[in-house]
């Protein structure tokens, strides 16, 4: 037989069909491609070279814009947004670079409704949202307002606010209400003297000063001064006293020695 055979007549010869789209194809292996860089990521768009997917380590992955990184997922599994080092911060970084202020993350719920809130969740357990985890909440007052809450989570219970920022600055612990007449308003838990609202330690832990939930206040421990308008101090205290009058007097204080517990539900005394 000759190295050149020649077709008998009327033999069909098989078309190789040009790739139509939405044409799928089963390649043998996967696909490989270069380590590419910032400036020439190695999967791209042939007509926007500079912006596309790259691998500037092993095991790592980045994406670039207009030949920037912008984005990586580190062989720790670290996303970083705008940092190439996403581990030096945690498992996901957001870095901004903008001089002045810059949003970095923004958490964003769209709707208009009452009472809408956008929720920023921090989870230690696989129990999921809303379980026992502790949030950030911003609630949209329906007037153009905003509230900042405080939410955790305690005894395994779902979480409940504890604290909040109503749209004007003032602040409430306890409160879940936006009406908040002073700019610090403590509710206790009770309504007995055995409860404390506010509670002030020195460094060391020593209680010097309380608010209990019946309205009684007791100074602790050390000196404590009490003063006129102006914080002039005029009497000075270093003994055990309580004191349930309406007001009370320099010759009333001139022998108080140690722990002071007064009265001030009526008038009248300021401490500095």
């Amino acid at each position: 037989m000759a190295a050149l055979e020649v077709l008998a007549l009327n033999t069909v010869i098989p078309q190789i069909q040009a790739p139509q789209v939405g044409d799928s194809y089963l390649f043998p292996r996967v696909a490989e491609f270069s380590a590419g860089t910032a400036l020439l990521p190695s999967i791209t768009r042939n007509t926007d070279l500079d912006t596309g997917m790259w691998f500037p380590a092993a095991n790592t992955v980045a994406w670039s814009t207009g030949g920037t990184e912008r984005m990586r997922i580190s062989s720790a599994g670290d996303v970083g947004i705008g940092t190439t080092s996403p581990g030096t911060w945690g498992k996901f970084a957001a870095v901004g670079t903008a001089s002045g202020s810059q949003v970095v993350v923004a958490i964003v719920n769209t709707a208009t409704a009452v009472n809408t809130q956008a929720v920023l969740s921090f989870d230690t357990t696989t129990a999921g949202f809303n379980v026992r985890d502790s949030q950030i909440r911003s609630t949209n007052d329906g007037a153009n307002e905003t509230t900042l809450e405080f939410w955790t989570s305690g005894n395994g219970a779902p979480p409940v606010e504890r604290m909040r920022i109503a749209p004007r600055g003032n602040v409430g612990i306890g409160l879940t209400t936006n009406n908040l007449d002073a700019r610090l308003t403590v509710r206790g838990s009770g309504t007995s003297s055995s409860t404390t609202g506010l509670l002030i330690e020195d460094s060391g832990g020593t209680d010097n000063f309380a608010i209990r939930d019946d309205g009684g206040y007791a100074f602790r421990g050390g000196t404590v001064g009490l003063a006129q308008t102006g914080y002039t101090t005029f009497a000075n205290l270093v003994t055990d006293r309580t004191c349930d009058a309406d007001t009370v007097t320099v010759a009333e204080l001139a022998d108080i020695v140690g722990t002071l517990i007064v009265d001030l539900k009526t008038k009248g005394i300021i401490a500095s």
